[in-house]
């Protein structure tokens, strides 16, 4: 074993035609073949103790991770590490692969690494969790693992914090809240995803320098979008908020909605609200999301629905009031919260003041007159539906 580690790890000059002074650098890759042999090794460490070869693993290990293999070193301590603790010689064996899959973590989940490619890194703790934190290692290993990312994520520090090489759209977040949950999952879980929250809202709305070519000096500059991945991990985010309670993240959330309107996201906004509110009043911690909720909805319908919006493109504006109407109003959130909305809208179409009327950018053939004036109608609707029916009708004549 010492033999081979250390074989591997050399690079080789050899030939490569017919001249035998035609030579090629061959570059180490470690010693990936130790995971073929996994079963072997076990088979021998069992017999003669693992103590005995815990120096050549360790060393593997490092030399694995040394030449850009920690996936190789991960799945080493997958083989060999054991899935139950009732049988002989557990321990020694346990601290042993326990020792190897920390020197893999720490080579990959750390601030340079996680910089340098968020996504990837992300993906080796998701790896490293579903299949190594799953054998009978030791027990602080995963939540030292996950406190390591969580660092590197989002430093408490924020000072500290850098902007990364590679956009994240393909970052693993749904996953990654997924860590979070169930039965005996961390016992720092609330304080360590509202991190993870801030980090993921923080890292995607800065405009990211990334390499697109062959040539790591051709370089695009990458505008930001917004946190948009909370949409697909709004399951996960609904039910930890209503683990650890909704006070706990509304900072966050609140940020999350006026990032995702500042980069002109203000669909994937009210889609998150949609997504995330409560669709009755009668359970437990309604009072916290309603009002969470509420407040998320107005910071996106603020940003769309106001006087500069509308002139700009009356049309689109209109559309978003009926899509807020038809999907978000419907939820169980602040009763007052469409009336001021709808108010909103006709004040900017039909201002009190007519000294105060514009002249659109673009025309309104295409505006929903027919769905402006539906909202207006049924019971429950609108308080002072005639006044506003009016306006609404007197702003489009003159428009």
């Amino acid at each position: 074993l010492q033999g081979y580690v250390w074989l591997s790890s050399q690079k080789v000059s050899e030939s490569y035609s017919y001249y035998s002074y035609s030579r090629r650098d061959v570059a180490p890759k470690g010693p990936k073949l130790l995971l073929m042999a996994a079963p072997f090794l076990v088979s021998l460490c069992d017999k003669v103790g693992w103590n005995e070869y815990e120096g050549v693993l360790f060393d593997a290990a490092e030399k694995l991770c040394m030449y850009g293999e920690t996936d190789h070193a991960l799945d080493l301590v997958n083989k060999i590490a054991p899935t139950t603790s009732s049988f002989k010689g557990i321990s020694e064996r346990r601290r042993i692969c326990s020792r190897m899959a920390s020197i893999a973590c720490k080579k990959t989940i750390n601030a340079t690494r996680f910089y340098a490619d968020p996504t990837g890194t992300a993906n080796f703790l998701i790896r490293f969790c579903n299949q190594v934190g799953t054998k009978a290692l030791d027990a602080q290993l995963t939540e030292n693992i996950i406190e390591a990312f969580v660092d590197s994520m989002c430093p408490t520090d924020e000072a500290n914090r850098r902007i990364p090489s590679k956009n994240i759209d393909s970052f693993p977040l749904e996953a990654i809240l997924g860590l979070f949950l169930g039965e005996g999952k961390h016992h720092n879980s609330a304080a360590l995803v509202k991190r993870v929250l801030q980090g993921y809202v923080w890292l995607s709305s800065q405009k990211v320098s990334e390499s697109y070519s062959y040539y790591s000096y051709s370089r695009r500059d990458v505008a930001p979008k917004g946190p948009k991945l909370l949409l697909m991990a709004a399951p996960f985010l609904v039910s930890l908020c209503d683990k650890v309670g909704w006070n706990e993240y509304e900072g966050v959330l609140f940020d999350a909605a006026e990032k995702l309107c500042m980069y002109g996201e203000t669909d994937h906004a009210l889609d998150l609200v949609n997504k995330i509110a409560p669709t009755t009043s009668s359970f437990k911690g309604i009072s916290e999301r309603r009002r969470i909720c509420s407040r998320m909805a107005s910071i996106a319908c603020k940003k769309t629905i106001n006087a500069t919006r509308f002139y700009a493109d009356p049309t689109g504006t209109a559309n978003f009031l009926i899509r807020f109407c038809n999907q978000v109003g419907t939820k169980a959130l602040d009763a007052q919260l469409t009336e001021n909305i709808i108010e909103a809208f006709v004040d900017s179409m039909c201002p009190t003041d007519e000294a105060n009327r514009r002249i659109p950018s673009k025309n309104i053939d295409s505006f929903p007159l027919e769905a402006i004036l539906g909202l207006f109608l049924g019971e429950g609707k609108h308080h002072n539906s005639a006044a506003l029916v009016k306006r609404v009708l007197q702003g489009y004549v003159w428009l």
